[in-house]
């Protein structure tokens, strides 16, 4: 799997933002303004961006559950004398790291006013209460 992106990484853009974030700023040597990362594309983390609408806390919190999907499948134990390595836990840390940064995305949403709401809008006609009672299932209209 490929991590490439644009290297050196630019902080003052969304990419680079969830970069710094995510400590995702570690790249192999640069061939042409572009180098491997250590977790993620550029298409990644833009995937991740248009995920959580440009939402950099967020983000980086889908980044981290994609990590975590991808330690699951590697999840195992292995033994070999008196050397031990579990990677059973990673999955679950990671998906706490990721749980962490979605909280701290809600609390940034709670402090600028932003809300999770939607609003009903007339569409010109008016239901009669005859004509909800002639359908069978008129819950569906409310």
């Amino acid at each position: 799997m490929t991590n490439t992106g644009v290297a050196p990484y630019d902080p003052a853009t969304l990419v680079g933002k969830v970069r710094v974030t995510t400590g995702d700023v570690n790249y192999g040597t640069p061939a042409g303004g572009v180098a491997q990362y250590e977790m993620f594309s550029d298409a990644d983390i833009n995937a991740f961006l248009v995920t959580a609408e440009d939402n950099v806390l967020r983000a980086a919190g889908f980044g981290f559950m994609s990590l975590a999907g991808r330690a699951s499948l590697d999840s195992k134990t292995i033994k070999d004398y008196d050397l031990s390595i579990d990677l059973k836990g990673l999955a679950d840390s990671l998906r706490k790291q990721a749980a962490e940064f979605f909280k701290q995305a809600d609390d940034k949403d709670a402090r600028d006013g932003v809300t999770d709401v939607f609003e009903l809008t007339r569409t010109g006609r008016e239901f009669t209460t005859d004509e909800l009672a002639e359908r069978e299932n008129w819950w569906w209209i409310l």
